[in-house]
């Protein structure tokens, strides 16, 4: 063959993409032929598609791969991704980062049942997940960093019981999380840096039990955060830096395994609780520019553990 089936026969780049699709339309009376076809198209598990070719290219190897367990599609000029895409059952690894002119994903999206990654990050176009993402039960890893445009997440998202990490850091116009986010029990880490305009977070968060990475800085419209944040018992890091809160729950305290808490910049918090004295696992405490905060509880002293404590520009604190 043309394109080399050696030690990584098993990955297809674009040029050989090509030649394959050039292979396929080729007749052949030959059963010899057809047979050697069929078992290049099985050996096939990896294709990587990359900047602007031609759809017909990206449907045909949808349509016969149907084996294919990894497929790149990042920096390409898609506006839709073909609806073939659901022919690909045996798919582990979606990647269609930087595909800025993408407007939606198909409903087919949720034949792939095998999926494991999707990375989605850069879709600056993309304003909708279908509901049918709710069947991807194997998916672990969500990105859909900086999705400028992606307005909401279907409640269906809940199904992802598999998922442990999921982020939306820059989702600029997401509005909220729904509340079906409770029911993604094995995420470890929720990363929503910079979601500007998302006010208040569901009390169903506080069923992740699994969490222990909550990245909220720069969530400006953020007025507070429910008691049930409390019931995070894994969580080790707490990121609130940026936010417009103005005190924490009593039910922090609950948080026995938190390391690192980042307040900086909460430029509204004008105390902090006695509960916050229960944090005896705290190592590193971020109050910087904290500018209504006027004192501290003197449950404060409670935190043996702390090796880092920024009070830099908390100028009222007495």
């Amino acid at each position: 063959m043309d394109f080399i089936l050696g030690q990584s026969a098993s990955f297809l780049s674009t040029k050989d993409v090509f030649k394959l699709i050039n292979l396929l339309s080729k007749s052949s009376s030959s059963s010899e032929s057809s047979d050697i076809k069929k078992k290049i198209f099985e050996m096939i598990t990896h294709i990587s598609i990359k900047q602007e070719y031609p759809m017909y290219l990206i449907n045909r190897s949808m349509s016969i791969l149907k084996q294919m367990m990894s497929l790149t599609l990042n920096y390409s000029n898609l506006t839709t991704l073909p609806v073939e895409i659901g022919n690909l059952i045996a798919l582990t690894h979606l990647d269609l980062s930087h595909c800025k002119d993408l407007t939606a994903l198909p409903d087919t999206i949720g034949n792939l049942t095998a999926l494991m990654t999707l990375n989605l990050n850069s879709c600056f176009s993309l304003t909708a997940l279908p509901d049918t993402i709710g069947n991807l039960t194997a998916l672990t890893d969500l990105e859909l960093r900086e999705c400028e445009f992606l307005f909401a997440l279907p409640d269906t998202i809940g199904n992802l019981t598999a998922l442990t990490y999921m982020d939306l850091y820059g989702c600029t116009y997401l509005t909220a999380l729904p509340d079906t986010i409770g029911m993604l029990t094995s995420l470890t880490s929720l990363e929503l840096y910079g979601c500007e305009i998302i006010t208040t977070l569901p009390v169903g968060i506080g069923k992740l039990a699994a969490l222990t990475s909550l990245e909220l800085y720069g969530c400006q419209a953020l007025t507070s955060i429910p008691e049930t944040i409390g019931n995070l018992t894994a969580l080790t890091t707490l990121n609130l830096g940026k936010s417009s809160i103005t005190v924490l729950p009593d039910k922090i305290g609950n948080l026995t395994a938190l390391t690192n808490l980042h307040l900086q910049f909460c430029i509204f918090l004008t105390v902090l609780p006695d509960s916050i004295g229960n944090l005896t696992a705290l190592t590193s405490l971020d109050l910087e520019s904290c500018f209504c905060l006027t004192v501290l509880p003197d449950s404060i002293g409670n935190l043996t553990a702390l090796t880092s404590l920024d009070l830099e520009s908390c100028f009222r604190l007495q």
